[in-house]
């Protein structure tokens, strides 16, 4: 099945991520650049590099991730953390391990090119969540009915849609503080 519908052109990563579960560019072909973040070696077929790259500027929204998902299928050895690359390939939604939650990863594969535009370059500040950051929601799940890849819009106050927002993007939290079971080691002060 071939959902390559056509090249669409050049866009940001968080125009491409947009404010909802999937891409409305999902199957398009798209140019986009970002500050490579993280990357790491597929274990799985058909193997090759992961990586993320995040827009170094955003666009101010918090209802929009401003980092992507990047799938390469070859051996890549020239890009670093710290580089803005350029990349060009089709729009996917990739599902995730538990495909019965139906929860999908916005990912660019079938790369065409990719380039090293810089080398070096500082990672984009993380977003501060929780204290003295964006609130992270403890009420509500979700609010929508039906199946969250067609919800036009993300709503902040969700579980769901919040992490929606920051898929893929570097954030911190501040003073954390873990509670729960410290796995047979209870009686370590």
């Amino acid at each position: 099945i071939d959902f390559e519908l056509k090249d669409a052109g050049s866009f940001k990563t968080y125009d491409i991520q947009s404010n909802r579960h999937r891409s409305p560019l999902w199957g398009k072909k798209v140019t986009t650049s970002g500050i490579v973040t993280a990357l790491s070696n597929v274990q799985w077929f058909p193997r090759g590099i992961d990586l993320i790259i995040q827009d170094p500027n955003g666009d101010g929204r918090d209802d929009t991730s401003d980092a992507l998902h990047v799938h390469l299928d070859g051996d890549v050895t020239d890009i670093e953390i710290g580089d803005m690359i350029q990349v060009s390939g089709t729009v996917w939604e990739r599902m995730t391990l538990e495909e019965s939650q139906n929860m999908s990863k916005t990912v660019i594969r079938n790369v065409t090119s990719t380039k090293v535009l810089s080398k070096g370059n500082e990672l984009p500040e993380p977003v501060i969540i929780g204290f003295d950051g964006r609130q992270i929601p403890d009420q509500v799940l979700s609010t929508y009915k039906g199946n969250l890849n067609f919800k036009t819009y993300l709503t902040l106050t969700d579980g769901i849609d919040f992490w929606e927002s920051l898929e893929g993007m570097r954030v911190m939290v501040k003073n954390p503080r873990v509670t729960g079971f410290l796995g047979g080691h209870e009686n370590l002060a």
